[in-house]
């Protein structure tokens, strides 16, 4: 369960989505805050409408260092591995591919 600020975070993200559906910044910040209160499943449905709303290579690295800082270190190796198969020669996400298994 999510504690106070945490929940009104929260609420308020998913509002500002209802208003502005195809806002990046909004879903995304939506699922940072879902992944620092371990709503991990929410976070990656949350990631992924990020990913499908911008094709822009930064989307799927902020989701993996996200779950990655997070502890969410399978998950992380999830997204990155989904998003390499879409760019596999994205030198950060590889470099963080490889510091999330040592990490585990």
């Amino acid at each position: 369960m999510i504690s106070g600020r945490w929940r009104e975070a929260v609420d308020q993200y998913r509002l500002a989505i209802k208003m502005k559906p195809n806002d990046v910044g909004y879903v995304m910040t939506l699922a940072c805050l879902l992944c620092k209160v371990d709503r991990v499943e929410e976070a990656r449905a949350e990631f992924g409408k990020a990913m499908g709303l911008d094709d822009n290579p930064s989307i799927p690295r902020l989701a993996v260092d996200a779950l990655r800082q997070n502890g969410h270190f399978q998950e992380a190796l999830d997204v990155c591995a989904k998003a390499l198969k879409a760019n596999p020669d994205d030198e950060e996400l590889i470099m963080q591919k490889d510091l999330i298994m040592e990490e585990m």
